[in-house]
Protein backbone atom coordinates (compact mmCIF):
# COMPACT_ATOMS: atom_id res chain seq x y z
CA UNK A 1 0.00 0.00 0.00
CA UNK A 2 1.40 3.40 -0.40
CA UNK A 3 2.99 5.16 2.43
CA UNK A 4 2.36 8.72 3.15
CA UNK A 5 5.30 10.04 1.16
CA UNK A 6 4.61 8.01 -2.06
CA UNK A 7 0.83 9.54 -1.69
CA UNK A 8 2.29 12.90 -1.41
CA UNK A 9 4.12 12.35 -4.62
CA UNK A 10 1.54 11.05 -6.43
CA UNK A 11 -0.76 13.97 -5.78
CA UNK A 12 2.44 16.46 -6.77
CA UNK A 13 2.52 14.32 -9.91
CA UNK A 14 -1.12 14.64 -10.52
CA UNK A 15 -1.39 18.44 -10.08
CA UNK A 16 -3.69 17.51 -6.81
CA UNK A 17 -4.22 19.47 -4.07
CA UNK A 18 -6.40 18.25 -1.19
CA UNK A 19 -9.58 19.93 -1.32
CA UNK A 20 -11.36 21.11 1.60
CA UNK A 21 -14.28 21.96 -0.19
CA UNK A 22 -14.59 18.24 -1.19
CA UNK A 23 -13.81 16.63 2.17
CA UNK A 24 -10.49 15.46 0.36
CA UNK A 25 -8.47 13.39 3.46
CA UNK A 26 -6.36 10.84 2.30
CA UNK A 27 -6.10 7.33 4.06
CA UNK A 28 -2.46 6.56 4.88
CA UNK A 29 -2.31 4.41 7.78
CA UNK A 30 -2.41 0.86 6.31
CA UNK A 31 -2.63 -0.84 9.64
CA UNK A 32 -6.47 0.92 9.94
CA UNK A 33 -6.89 0.54 6.13
CA UNK A 34 -6.60 -3.35 7.03
CA UNK A 35 -8.69 -2.99 10.26
CA UNK A 36 -11.74 -1.52 8.32
CA UNK A 37 -11.69 -4.16 5.64
CA UNK A 38 -11.87 -6.80 8.82
CA UNK A 39 -14.48 -4.72 10.65
CA UNK A 40 -16.34 -4.72 7.51
CA UNK A 41 -16.05 -8.81 6.80
CA UNK A 42 -15.10 -8.08 3.40
CA UNK A 43 -14.17 -11.49 1.46
CA UNK A 44 -13.23 -13.27 -1.24
CA UNK A 45 -15.87 -13.00 -4.33
CA UNK A 46 -18.37 -9.74 -2.28
CA UNK A 47 -19.57 -6.72 -4.70
CA UNK A 48 -18.33 -3.69 -2.91
CA UNK A 49 -18.47 -0.02 -3.70
CA UNK A 50 -16.07 2.28 -2.31
CA UNK A 51 -17.25 6.14 -2.82
CA UNK A 52 -14.33 8.35 -2.94
CA UNK A 53 -11.09 6.72 -3.95
CA UNK A 54 -9.04 9.16 -3.21
CA UNK A 55 -5.41 7.46 -4.30
CA UNK A 56 -7.14 4.01 -3.54
CA UNK A 57 -5.53 3.58 -0.35
CA UNK A 58 -8.63 1.80 0.28
CA UNK A 59 -9.23 0.36 -2.63
CA UNK A 60 -5.56 -1.57 -1.92
CA UNK A 61 -6.87 -3.02 1.32
CA UNK A 62 -10.44 -4.39 -0.52
CA UNK A 63 -9.05 -5.80 -3.70
CA UNK A 64 -6.12 -7.85 -1.14
CA UNK A 65 -9.13 -9.86 -0.21
CA UNK A 66 -10.30 -10.52 -4.11
CA UNK A 67 -13.34 -9.16 -3.49
CA UNK A 68 -15.04 -7.72 -6.95
CA UNK A 69 -14.51 -3.88 -6.25
CA UNK A 70 -16.05 -0.68 -7.96
CA UNK A 71 -14.56 2.77 -6.86
CA UNK A 72 -16.90 5.75 -7.49
CA UNK A 73 -14.98 9.18 -7.71
CA UNK A 74 -15.80 12.91 -8.16
CA UNK A 75 -12.56 14.48 -8.68
CA UNK A 76 -11.97 13.76 -12.22
CA UNK A 77 -7.65 14.04 -11.63
CA UNK A 78 -7.98 11.19 -9.03
CA UNK A 79 -10.18 9.50 -11.29
CA UNK A 80 -6.89 9.79 -13.78
CA UNK A 81 -4.54 8.90 -10.86
CA UNK A 82 -6.08 5.74 -9.71
CA UNK A 83 -6.55 4.25 -13.19
CA UNK A 84 -3.06 5.27 -13.52
CA UNK A 85 -1.81 2.70 -10.39
CA UNK A 86 -1.09 -0.97 -11.74
CA UNK A 87 -2.08 -1.76 -8.06
CA UNK A 88 -5.69 -1.15 -8.81
CA UNK A 89 -6.42 -2.64 -12.66
CA UNK A 90 -8.45 -5.27 -11.06
CA UNK A 91 -11.11 -2.57 -9.44
CA UNK A 92 -13.43 -0.60 -11.64
CA UNK A 93 -12.95 2.73 -11.85
CA UNK A 94 -15.79 4.73 -12.53
CA UNK A 95 -15.94 8.99 -12.43
CA UNK A 96 -19.88 10.43 -10.76
CA UNK A 97 -21.13 12.06 -8.60
CA UNK A 98 -22.70 9.74 -5.58
CA UNK A 99 -25.47 12.11 -4.82
CA UNK A 100 -26.93 12.15 -8.55
CA UNK A 101 -24.81 9.10 -9.88
CA UNK A 102 -27.21 5.55 -10.21
CA UNK A 103 -25.69 2.32 -8.21
CA UNK A 104 -27.79 0.16 -10.22
CA UNK A 105 -24.98 0.60 -12.64
CA UNK A 106 -22.41 -1.05 -10.29
CA UNK A 107 -24.75 -3.72 -9.20
CA UNK A 108 -23.16 -7.41 -10.15
CA UNK A 109 -25.67 -10.29 -10.12
CA UNK A 110 -28.50 -10.93 -7.80
CA UNK A 111 -25.91 -11.03 -4.65
CA UNK A 112 -25.96 -7.74 -2.25
CA UNK A 113 -23.27 -5.08 -2.78
CA UNK A 114 -21.59 -3.67 0.45
CA UNK A 115 -20.28 -0.07 0.44
CA UNK A 116 -17.22 0.61 2.44
CA UNK A 117 -16.05 4.09 1.85
CA UNK A 118 -13.93 7.22 3.64
CA UNK A 119 -16.94 9.54 3.48
CA UNK A 120 -16.54 13.03 2.40
CA UNK A 121 -18.06 14.77 5.15
CA UNK A 122 -19.79 17.32 3.68
CA UNK A 123 -22.21 14.45 1.48
CA UNK A 124 -22.00 12.14 4.53
CA UNK A 125 -25.54 12.20 5.43
CA UNK A 126 -27.69 12.65 3.11
CA UNK A 127 -25.72 10.43 0.80
CA UNK A 128 -26.08 7.85 3.49
CA UNK A 129 -30.19 8.21 3.57
CA UNK A 130 -30.01 8.19 -0.43
CA UNK A 131 -28.78 5.14 -0.42
CA UNK A 132 -30.74 3.06 1.99
CA UNK A 133 -34.16 4.45 0.61
CA UNK A 134 -33.28 3.95 -3.60
CA UNK A 135 -30.77 1.22 -3.57
CA UNK A 136 -32.00 -1.41 -1.77
CA UNK A 137 -29.72 -3.81 -2.91
CA UNK A 138 -27.02 -2.27 -1.34
CA UNK A 139 -26.43 -3.57 2.23
CA UNK A 140 -24.61 -3.00 4.78
CA UNK A 141 -22.75 0.19 4.57
CA UNK A 142 -19.82 0.20 6.60
CA UNK A 143 -18.02 3.66 6.55
CA UNK A 144 -16.06 6.08 7.69
CA UNK A 145 -17.47 9.58 8.78
CA UNK A 146 -16.74 12.34 11.54
CA UNK A 147 -16.98 11.47 14.98
CA UNK A 148 -20.15 13.52 15.72
CA UNK A 149 -21.72 12.93 12.74
CA UNK A 150 -21.03 9.48 13.64
CA UNK A 151 -22.75 9.76 16.74
CA UNK A 152 -25.71 11.17 15.47
CA UNK A 153 -26.24 8.23 12.81
CA UNK A 154 -26.73 5.67 15.89
CA UNK A 155 -28.17 7.54 18.55
CA UNK A 156 -31.08 6.00 20.29
CA UNK A 157 -34.61 7.91 21.90
CA UNK A 158 -33.43 9.37 25.35
CA UNK A 159 -29.38 9.82 24.07
CA UNK A 160 -27.50 13.36 23.14
CA UNK A 161 -27.62 13.07 19.55
CA UNK A 162 -30.58 11.55 19.31
CA UNK A 163 -32.31 13.40 16.47
CA UNK A 164 -33.98 13.94 12.84
CA UNK A 165 -30.72 11.59 11.29
CA UNK A 166 -30.92 8.94 13.34
CA UNK A 167 -34.85 8.65 13.43
CA UNK A 168 -34.78 8.43 9.85
CA UNK A 169 -31.59 5.51 9.70
CA UNK A 170 -33.42 3.69 12.73
CA UNK A 171 -36.27 3.46 10.14
CA UNK A 172 -34.26 2.20 7.47
CA UNK A 173 -31.91 0.33 9.35
CA UNK A 174 -29.79 -0.91 12.31
CA UNK A 175 -26.97 1.26 13.35
CA UNK A 176 -23.97 1.27 15.71
CA UNK A 177 -20.10 2.46 15.53
CA UNK A 178 -17.42 -0.59 14.45
CA UNK A 179 -14.83 1.96 15.62
CA UNK A 180 -13.10 5.35 16.36
CA UNK A 181 -9.91 6.75 14.23
CA UNK A 182 -7.80 8.89 15.14
CA UNK A 183 -6.61 12.34 12.81
CA UNK A 184 -3.55 11.14 12.13
CA UNK A 185 -4.65 8.21 9.85
CA UNK A 186 -5.62 10.78 6.85
CA UNK A 187 -3.48 13.43 5.10
CA UNK A 188 -3.62 16.32 5.32
CA UNK A 189 -4.47 15.56 8.73
CA UNK A 190 -8.02 16.81 10.14
CA UNK A 191 -9.08 18.71 13.28
CA UNK A 192 -11.79 15.70 14.37
CA UNK A 193 -11.73 12.28 14.75
CA UNK A 194 -13.90 9.65 12.53
CA UNK A 195 -16.07 6.96 13.60
CA UNK A 196 -16.28 3.47 11.40
CA UNK A 197 -20.27 3.45 11.28
CA UNK A 198 -22.19 -0.03 9.69
CA UNK A 199 -25.61 0.57 9.47
CA UNK A 200 -27.40 -2.84 7.89
CA UNK A 201 -30.52 -2.45 5.81
CA UNK A 202 -34.04 -3.30 8.43
CA UNK A 203 -36.05 -6.20 7.72
CA UNK A 204 -38.17 -4.80 10.70
CA UNK A 205 -41.82 -6.04 11.02
CA UNK A 206 -42.34 -2.46 12.63
CA UNK A 207 -42.81 -0.50 9.02
CA UNK A 208 -43.07 -1.29 5.77
CA UNK A 209 -40.82 -0.40 3.98
CA UNK A 210 -42.76 0.14 0.45
CA UNK A 211 -45.95 1.51 2.01
CA UNK A 212 -45.45 3.43 5.23
CA UNK A 213 -41.46 4.78 5.00
CA UNK A 214 -42.43 7.71 2.63
CA UNK A 215 -45.26 8.60 4.93
CA UNK A 216 -43.44 8.34 8.31
CA UNK A 217 -40.85 10.47 6.85
CA UNK A 218 -42.88 13.36 5.83
CA UNK A 219 -44.07 13.04 9.68
CA UNK A 220 -40.75 13.20 10.58
CA UNK A 221 -39.69 16.08 8.72
CA UNK A 222 -42.64 17.77 9.64
CA UNK A 223 -42.16 16.92 13.45
CA UNK A 224 -39.05 18.27 13.43
CA UNK A 225 -39.37 21.24 11.36
CA UNK A 226 -39.80 22.69 15.23
CA UNK A 227 -37.45 20.67 16.85
CA UNK A 228 -38.58 22.42 20.50
CA UNK A 229 -42.02 22.58 20.03
CA UNK A 230 -44.48 19.64 21.32
CA UNK A 231 -45.91 17.87 18.55
CA UNK A 232 -49.55 19.09 19.44
CA UNK A 233 -48.02 22.64 17.65
CA UNK A 234 -46.46 20.49 14.53
CA UNK A 235 -48.74 17.26 13.52
CA UNK A 236 -51.60 17.90 16.52
CA UNK A 237 -52.87 21.60 14.14
CA UNK A 238 -52.89 19.25 10.75
CA UNK A 239 -53.91 15.99 12.24
CA UNK A 240 -55.90 16.60 15.58
CA UNK A 241 -56.03 14.93 19.40
CA UNK A 242 -57.93 12.34 18.07
CA UNK A 243 -55.40 10.69 16.11
CA UNK A 244 -52.87 10.59 18.83
CA UNK A 245 -55.11 9.44 21.24
CA UNK A 246 -56.10 6.55 18.62
CA UNK A 247 -52.00 5.96 18.43
CA UNK A 248 -51.23 6.08 21.72
CA UNK A 249 -48.46 8.54 21.56
CA UNK A 250 -48.85 11.63 23.75
CA UNK A 251 -48.73 14.64 21.85
CA UNK A 252 -47.09 16.77 24.50
CA UNK A 253 -44.02 15.17 23.68
CA UNK A 254 -41.15 16.43 21.61
CA UNK A 255 -39.80 14.44 18.34
CA UNK A 256 -36.99 13.52 19.45
CA UNK A 257 -38.82 11.46 22.79
CA UNK A 258 -40.37 9.38 19.57
CA UNK A 259 -39.46 6.21 18.32
CA UNK A 260 -39.85 5.15 14.82
CA UNK A 261 -42.48 2.99 16.02
CA UNK A 262 -44.28 6.08 17.49
CA UNK A 263 -44.46 7.50 13.92
CA UNK A 264 -45.38 4.41 12.72
CA UNK A 265 -48.70 4.40 14.69
CA UNK A 266 -49.29 8.08 14.04
CA UNK A 267 -49.25 7.32 10.22
CA UNK A 268 -51.53 4.29 10.62
CA UNK A 269 -54.04 6.59 12.88
CA UNK A 270 -53.79 9.41 10.44
CA UNK A 271 -54.73 6.79 7.56
CA UNK A 272 -57.96 5.30 9.88
CA UNK A 273 -59.06 8.99 9.94
CA UNK A 274 -58.63 9.95 6.38
CA UNK A 275 -60.46 6.91 5.16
Amino acid sequence: MLKKSELVNLLVEFNISPSKALGQNFMVDQNCVRKIVNLAQIKEGDNVIEIGGGAGVLTEGLLETKAQVSVLEFDRKLVELLKSRSELSDATIVHGDAMTFNFDLLKKGNSGTKVVSNLPYNIASPLIIRILEDFKFISPIVVLVQKEIGRRMVAKVGENDYGLLSTKIACLGTSKILSLFSPEIFYPRPKVESALIEIVRSKSEEIDLDEEYWGVKTLINTAYSSKRKMLKSTLGKQFGEEVFISSNVDWQKRPEELTVNDFVAILRAVRKYNR
